[in-house]
């Protein structure tokens, strides 16, 4: 998902994309550069040891890393999680670690321009970069390397009492996490990484099901602004909204594809997905955001007949993941689709694809 320094369009400039969460009452970012995954909170097995750092281990696809409790390392006291916490793994210098985070917001493209230097004089300064000044409010922008380099000094000296899910004692939620923690488990076959067979994929819900599309498609995940009406627009075209200074068409996704759910603006979990391909740029309105994930080419398959007709040229492959099955979109093909009804000047469905007109998300094209 990395952004070119420069490139040309509506993002022109130099810009920073990055992760923003959540801890107590604060927002923090960090470069998705240092980004390999955001998951769902798991069973950790806890480990408090001298010659150790950090809060507990788990089982990351089949390798076993260090997971942090960011509250700890920052110095907040610590407090019952919710259904909303995740741990994000980062993988700096070669080595994963998770951090354990109250929510995740949004993947944010930030200006350089934005961006500016703390001062000695500010709070938690030795772990912050940078600070981002966004649409009204502060983004604290994390050095991961620094953040994890404190976990290590002082893992074992700060010991408190680790935060657990809600109600963590009662058997069915222990047997969830524990769930959770054994798919997690699970290697990941190690292909061939220069063929292109691993896949990142940013994972959303749409009514009651599951979707992603690649994350190279995904250049910004931002909580809905005021969108404007387009008048004499197509029905599932929710309207503008401006990012920056850039006026972004928003598609209800669910409404493009046939799909039966609501886009509402007023939910907490409501995203935007800012996809770019072929020179232009559109919103996707999700239901939720849930999660980055990284999925083997060979744990794709293709999409079954039973997807509604309407959606079936736009849905590229179904994978499984934590026991939940995701239908992989084509956001090239959306654009496309939207580019061809533009041209035609209709807003009726465009002609099924063919298989040599859909791109193969097994070799990432």
């Amino acid at each position: 998902m990395n952004l070119p320094e420069e490139q040309s369009g509506p993002f022109a400039g130099s810009s920073r994309e990055l992760l923003s969460f959540r801890v107590a009452d604060t927002e923090f970012a960090f470069d998705v550069d240092c980004l390999c995954e955001v998951v769902e909170l798991v069973e950790i097995m806890r480990v408090h040891s001298p010659a150790g750092s950090g809060d507990g281990i788990i089982n990351y696809r089949g390798t076993v890393i260090p997971v942090v409790d960011t509250r700890r390392v920052l110095g907040f006291g610590p407090t019952t999680l919710d259904g909303d916490a995740r741990i994000v793994v980062t993988d700096v210098g070669g080595e994963r670690t998770g951090l354990i985070v109250d929510r995740v917001h949004d993947v944010l493209a930030v200006p350089e321009a934005t961006v500016d230097r703390p001062g000695s004089r500010m709070p938690l300064g030795r772990f912050v970069s940078g600070i981002a000044k966004l649409d009204g409010r502060l983004l604290l922008i994390l050095d991961i390397q620094v953040l994890l380099s404190e976990a290590d000094r002082d893992g074992a000296a700060t010991t408190p009492p680790a935060p657990g899910p809600p109600s963590a004692n009662t058997d069915e939620l222990t047997e969830l996490l524990r769930e959770r923690a054994q798919e997690l488990s699970l290697p990941v076959e190690q292909p061939d990484v220069a063929s292109g067979d691993v896949v990142t994929t940013v994972c959303f819900r749409m009514g009651d099901g599951a979707y992603a599309i690649r994350a190279d498609f995904a250049k910004e995940i931002v909580a809905p602004p005021t969108i404007t009406a387009i008048p004499c627009a197509p029905r599932y075209v929710l309207g503008a909204v401006n990012i920056r200074g850039a006026i972004v068409p928003v598609l209800a996704l669910a409404e493009f594809l046939g799909l039966e759910a609501q886009a509402d603006e007023s939910h907490d979990h409501a995203r935007i997905i800012v996809a770019e391909g072929r020179g232009a740029t559109v919103g996707l309105f999700v239901n939720e955001v849930l999660g980055i994930y990284e999925v083997a080419a060979n744990d794709l398959a293709a999409p079954m007949d039973a997807i509604e007709p309407t959606a079936m040229s736009f849905i590229e492959a179904e994978f499984d993941h934590a026991g939940r099955v995701f239908c992989a979109v084509d956001a090239a093909g959306i654009i496309r689709a939207l580019e061809e009804r533009e041209g035609a000047g209709t807003a009726e469905q465009t002609r099924p694809r063919t298989p040599s007109d859909r791109g193969d998300l097994s070799r990432g094209k």
